[in-house]
């Protein structure tokens, strides 16, 4: 078959896999859908070809293209490795869970949905990666399913985030907590405050710490942890704020800090489940 001997990577043939369950190999005796993993390549080759302007029909390109395969293949693994310790631990994502977090992104990128108008998410979505909204929920309740099953597979931020809110709940002071416990090398000389005021349209920020922030009195710290995804060097990695509102300077925007907990990420989290997956892979295609 032409899809496994040429390795089509095509929109026509992504839009038949999307129709016809193709398998493109298996795992734990789970097949893998050859559309999962179009649908990773795809994405990541839409960017590139757009933004960084590579031509995958030279040989350069050729080259480039083969080392995304590699990528898509591992991403398809990862997903399939989420999905699996999702279901072993009960974890799933609602309707209602996934939406927040979709809403919280049209709000970032100015895409709010209004009645009777086109869908202002979708041409973003479409321009960074080549897919429509759907396929960005797709992801998205990926991401989610890790972010939940990062504290069963390091228990360790858990007691480090209790042992600072019993801290606090002794009254010991804030930036002395935060000095000893954060994650934030930017924010820990100054006892977990930011450099900057914080608004309540913050861009930089998590949503849902701004959030909670505002919710808080002056001088108050949160009691109940925030989980968020929070930029590293190694990309968006599950986190846990405890937020304080120092003082509020006026009605949209005040002084505040956090404590941050980092988590690793996933593919460092579950490395053993990861590597176990490589090595029962069974795949149809060649990506040497």
């Amino acid at each position: 078959m032409s899809l496994y001997k040429v390795q089509s990577t095509g929109s026509l043939f992504y839009k038949l896999t999307d129709i016809v369950p193709v398998p493109v190999g298996s795992v734990a005796n789970e097949r893998i859908a050859y559309e999962e993993y179009l649908f990773e390549l795809n994405r990541n080759t839409h960017y590139i070809a757009n933004h960084e302007k590579v031509d995958f029909d030279n040989e350069e390109g050729q080259l480039r293209l083969a080392e995304l395969k590699k990528q898509a293949r591992d991403k398809v693994l990862e997903n399939v490795v989420t999905r699996q310790l999702a279901e072993k631990h009960g974890i799933e994502i609602s309707d209602e869970e996934l939406q927040a977090e979709v809403d919280i992104f049209r709000e970032q990128e100015g895409a709010v949905r209004e009645e009777g108008q086109p869908d202002k998410l979708e041409p973003i979505t479409e321009k960074f990666f080549g897919y429509d909204v759907s396929g960005f929920e797709r992801d998205l309740e990926l991401q989610l399913m890790q972010q939940k099953l990062a504290p069963i597979l390091d228990t360790t931020v858990q007691k480090r985030i209790d042992a600072a809110l019993a801290e606090l709940a002794k009254g010991t002071e804030f930036g002395e907590v935060a000095q000893e416990y954060t994650d934030d090398a930017g924010t820990s000389p100054t006892g977990g405050e930011f450099s900057s005021t914080i608004t309540k349209e913050d861009q930089v920020l998590p949503r849902p710490l701004v959030d909670a922030i505002f919710k808080l009195e002056e001088g108050q710290y949160g009691k109940v942890p925030v989980n968020t995804f929070y930029e590293t060097l190694s990309g968006f990695n599950p986190a846990v704020h405890i937020p304080i509102k120092i003082d509020q300077l006026d009605s949209d925007s005040v002084r505040a800090g956090h404590i941050l907990f980092l988590y690793d990420s996933f593919s460092n989290l579950a490395v053993n489940e990861l590597e176990q997956a490589a090595a029962d892979a069974n795949w149809y295609i060649d990506f040497e």
